[in-house]
Protein backbone atom coordinates (compact mmCIF):
# COMPACT_ATOMS: atom_id res chain seq x y z
CA UNK A 1 0.00 0.00 0.00
CA UNK A 2 1.39 3.39 -1.01
CA UNK A 3 0.43 6.62 0.65
CA UNK A 4 0.17 9.80 -1.39
CA UNK A 5 2.86 12.22 -0.18
CA UNK A 6 3.26 15.87 -0.94
CA UNK A 7 6.21 16.76 -3.18
CA UNK A 8 6.21 20.44 -2.24
CA UNK A 9 9.16 22.33 -0.85
CA UNK A 10 9.06 23.40 2.78
CA UNK A 11 10.33 26.76 4.00
CA UNK A 12 11.10 27.46 7.64
CA UNK A 13 10.58 31.21 7.89
CA UNK A 14 12.97 33.23 10.04
CA UNK A 15 9.91 35.08 11.31
CA UNK A 16 8.72 31.97 13.16
CA UNK A 17 11.99 30.00 13.41
CA UNK A 18 14.79 32.61 13.60
CA UNK A 19 17.54 30.41 15.08
CA UNK A 20 17.00 26.74 14.13
CA UNK A 21 20.77 26.18 14.25
CA UNK A 22 22.09 28.25 17.17
CA UNK A 23 25.21 30.00 15.92
CA UNK A 24 26.50 33.33 17.24
CA UNK A 25 27.95 36.23 15.32
CA UNK A 26 31.15 37.92 16.53
CA UNK A 27 29.13 40.37 18.64
CA UNK A 28 27.31 37.52 20.40
CA UNK A 29 23.91 37.90 18.69
CA UNK A 30 22.51 34.77 17.11
CA UNK A 31 22.50 34.32 13.35
CA UNK A 32 19.10 34.35 11.66
CA UNK A 33 18.60 31.49 9.20
CA UNK A 34 16.06 30.64 6.53
CA UNK A 35 15.83 26.91 5.86
CA UNK A 36 14.36 25.34 2.73
CA UNK A 37 13.72 21.61 2.30
CA UNK A 38 13.30 20.52 -1.31
CA UNK A 39 12.21 16.96 -2.15
CA UNK A 40 14.24 15.11 -4.77
CA UNK A 41 12.84 12.01 -6.44
CA UNK A 42 15.33 9.39 -7.62
CA UNK A 43 14.98 5.77 -8.64
CA UNK A 44 16.53 4.76 -5.32
CA UNK A 45 14.10 6.80 -3.25
CA UNK A 46 13.03 10.22 -2.14
CA UNK A 47 15.68 12.51 -0.72
CA UNK A 48 15.64 16.03 0.63
CA UNK A 49 17.91 18.88 -0.29
CA UNK A 50 18.24 21.11 2.78
CA UNK A 51 19.37 24.68 2.13
CA UNK A 52 20.33 26.95 5.03
CA UNK A 53 20.55 30.66 4.18
CA UNK A 54 22.12 33.08 6.65
CA UNK A 55 19.88 36.15 6.51
CA UNK A 56 21.30 37.80 9.64
CA UNK A 57 22.62 40.95 7.96
CA UNK A 58 19.39 41.57 6.08
CA UNK A 59 17.24 40.93 9.16
CA UNK A 60 19.25 43.21 11.44
CA UNK A 61 19.42 45.96 8.78
CA UNK A 62 15.64 45.83 8.28
CA UNK A 63 15.07 45.99 12.05
CA UNK A 64 17.46 48.95 12.38
CA UNK A 65 15.69 50.73 9.51
CA UNK A 66 12.31 50.20 11.16
CA UNK A 67 13.60 51.60 14.45
CA UNK A 68 15.03 54.67 12.69
CA UNK A 69 11.73 55.15 10.87
CA UNK A 70 9.86 55.09 14.22
CA UNK A 71 12.24 57.63 15.72
CA UNK A 72 11.89 59.93 12.69
CA UNK A 73 8.10 59.74 12.92
CA UNK A 74 8.23 60.63 16.62
CA UNK A 75 10.57 63.52 15.85
CA UNK A 76 8.28 64.79 13.07
CA UNK A 77 5.24 64.49 15.36
CA UNK A 78 7.12 66.41 18.05
CA UNK A 79 8.09 69.16 15.60
CA UNK A 80 4.49 69.42 14.35
CA UNK A 81 3.22 69.73 17.91
CA UNK A 82 5.92 72.28 18.71
CA UNK A 83 4.89 74.34 15.66
CA UNK A 84 1.21 74.22 16.66
CA UNK A 85 2.03 75.28 20.21
CA UNK A 86 4.12 78.17 18.87
CA UNK A 87 1.17 79.28 16.72
CA UNK A 88 -1.13 79.16 19.75
CA UNK A 89 1.42 81.09 21.81
CA UNK A 90 1.77 83.75 19.09
CA UNK A 91 -2.03 84.05 18.87
CA UNK A 92 -2.34 84.45 22.65
CA UNK A 93 0.41 87.09 22.64
CA UNK A 94 -1.45 89.03 19.94
CA UNK A 95 -4.73 88.95 21.81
Amino acid sequence: MHSKRSRRSVLFSPLFHPHPIPCALKDGTLRVQKISCIPLNYDTGIFALVVVDDVSDLTYQVNAYREKKKVLKLLNDFNDLKSKLKNVSNYLDAV
